[in-house]
């Protein structure tokens, strides 16, 4: 697959649609394509997408994006158990003797020296690393939190367990949006059987999952694929 960068340049005035959508056509007209345009990708936000119904050309929201959106939605349903994923990571990050001793700890108990990730709001997937890390170094910290009196409350059984869970739910996603995130060949033909693929996967999650949490985050991602999906399939 070939890419091509048509232009690149500092956006000073306001990003109305009709600003944005001057400027997109202005793009077009210079490369002469402007009777050429098939489809239009963009993220969700309300100007872009606006700007590109204003020349009428045909719209496509990200897939990758609309993930992101519909994910940072799911997710407040366990937000306390995030939030306390989240002060433990940042301990971590912030106290070099604190990140010094749980070093010393994973290698006394014959693990990997894993450092806990933190997280980047852009990005959902950011939240399923970070929570998959604190899985994968789960006895070392929690060994560490205890010898060193932390200031942070460590995470109680029910809490890994459900964070495991959540890991289970969202690895289907992450696989989707690193798919769909490619730049080096086609992605847009594969869309519509990824997006059937992740609300069958889901919706069997729903029987299987066992936190009552968990099972409010796969009610809530199901709900959401039904009403996004749907939208992409006959846009």
């Amino acid at each position: 697959m070939t890419s091509c960068l048509l232009d690149c340049f500092e956006f000073t005035d306001r990003h109305t649609a009709e600003n944005l959508a001057e400027e997109l056509v202005r793009v077009a007209k210079e490369w002469q394509v402007e009777d050429k345009v098939v489809c239009c990708v963009s993220d969700n936000a309300a100007n872009i997408t606006k700007a590109i119904k204003i020349l009428k050309w045909t719209h496509h929201p990200c897939l990758a994006h609309t993930l992101n959106l519909m994910i940072r939605d799911a997710l407040k349903v366990v937000k306390p158990t995030m939030d306390k994923v989240k002060a433990v990571v940042e301990f971590f990050h912030k106290s070099t003797v604190a990140a010094q001793r749980l070093k010393s700890t994973q290698c006394q108990m014959g693990m990997p020296e894993l450092r806990p990730k933190e997280e980047c709001a852009t990005r959902w997937n950011s939240t399923f690393y970070m929570l998959k890390r604190i899985l994968e170094t789960k006895d070392a910290i929690i060994s560490t939190l205890a010898l060193i009196n932390a200031p942070v409350d460590a995470l109680c059984q029910e809490e890994w367990e459900l964070v495991k869970e959540v890991c289970t739910v969202l690895q289907p996603f992450e696989e989707v949006t690193v798919e769909m995130s490619a730049d080096s060949y086609v992605t847009a033909s594969k869309m519509l059987l990824l997006c059937k693929g992740l609300q069958r996967v889901t919706a069997q999650h729903q029987q299987t999952v066992t936190m009552q949490k968990v099972k409010e985050l796969v009610a809530t991602l199901c709900s959401a694929m039904d009403r996004k999906f749907l939208r992409m399939e006959y846009n």
